[in-house]
C-alpha cells in the first residue's frame, strides 16, 4: 500500500511539530548551507518584554512580542537548515506563533491563563512537498509552558494532544487519528553556549513520551525523547536529541 510509504514521512513531520523545532523533512530539496555563526561572549541582560501589556500571555520562559524574530540553526542527520519563530495577534489572553522553515510554515494558536500557556491547536501545517496534509486538533490536555513560579528543578507537567490527520496524494485520501502524550521535567539549571551567546542559567527540560498514529489501519508508535533549554526573558536557546529515531539539534543564532 502506498500509505505505508507515506506514513513514516507524516509521522516525522508531526514529531517535528510536537518538539516545536525538531527537524526539517529529510526528503526536502537541497537545503542551504548552515549560516555563518558568530559567538558573542555574554548573554543579553536587558529584558525587552513588558509583563504588564502581555497579561496572562507573559511568560519569561516563552516571551512573546510582535516584531521580534528568534532565528535558529538546525541539523538533522546530514541536513542543515534554518528556522525563524515570530508572534502575531498578541493579546493578554491569546497569541499566534509562526514557525518558518525553508519548506514548511506552521501557525499555532495559543491561549493564556494564570496557570500557563497552552497551544489550543497542535499545528496548522502548510507543506510545500505535501500541500494537502491537514492536521486537526480534537482534544488538548495540560499546559505547554507552566507559569513562572513553577520553573524549579524537579517540577514536571504533562501535555497531551488527540489529533486527526488527512493526507491527499493524487486521487488517494488517507485519514487517521493520533495521540501525542509527553511528560516534561525540569532537570537542571546549567550554563549553555550557543551561537547567540553564553547563558549561565539555562533551564534544561527533559521530555519523554510517545506518538501513536493510526492511518488507514496502519499503526505506528514513535517514542519521543529530547531535551530543550530555556533562558528567562529569552526563551528557547537550544533543543536536541540523540534518539536514532529522530536525531536533531537546534541552537539560537539571534533574537532580533
Amino acid at each position: 500500500m502506498r500509505v505505508k510509504r507515506i506514513f513514516p514521512f507524516v509521522v516525522l513531520l508531526l514529531v517535528a511539530s510536537i518538539s516545536i523545532v525538531a527537524c526539517s523533512p529529510k526528503t526536502a530539496p537541497d537545503q542551504p548551507a548552515s549560516p555563518p555563526v558568530e559567538q558573542p561572549a555574554e548573554q543579553p541582560t536587558e529584558n525587552p518584554f513588558n509583563p504588564a501589556s502581555l497579561g496572562d500571555c507573559y511568560n519569561p520562559f516563552n516571551p512573546v512580542m510582535e516584531g521580534k524574530v528568534w532565528k535558529y540553526a538546525m541539523v538533522s542527520g546530514d541536513v542543515t537548515s534554518t528556522l525563524e519563530i515570530s508572534y502575531k495577534d498578541v493579546t493578554p489572553s491569546s497569541f499566534t506563533s509562526v514557525q518558518q522553515f525553508p519548506e514548511i510554515s506552521t501557525e499555532v494558536q495559543w491561549t493564556c491563563s494564570p496557570d500557563g500557556l497552552l497551544s489550543s491547536q497542535f499545528a496548522n501545517m502548510s507543506i510545500a512537498l505535501i500541500p494537502d496534509l491537514q492536521v486537526e486538533t480534537l482534544e488538548v490536555k495540560g499546559i505547554v509552558f507552566p507559569k513562572e513560579d513553577k520553573w524549579q528543578v524537579g517540577y514536571s507537567w504533562n501535555t497531551e494532544y488527540v489529533i486527526k490527520v488527512k493526507l491527499t496524494s493524487g486521487e488517494a485520501v488517507y485519514e487517521g487519528q493520533g495521540n501525542i502524550a509527553v511528560t516534561n521535567s525540569i532537570a537542571v539549571v546549567e550554563p549553555v553556549t550557543v551561537p547567540s551567546g553564553t547563558y549561565n542559567d539555562a533551564f534544561r527540560v527533559d521530555v519523554i513520551g510517545t506518538m501513536m498514529m493510526n492511518i488507514m489501519g496502519t499503526e505506528n508508535t514513535t517514542p519521543l525523547t529530547y531535551s530543550t533549554w530555556f533562558v528567562k526573558d529569552v526563551g528557547m536557546i537550544k533543543s536536541g536529541s540523540t534518539d536514532p529515531n529522530l536525531p536533531y539539534s537546534i541552537e539560537l543564532i539571534s533574537l532580533e
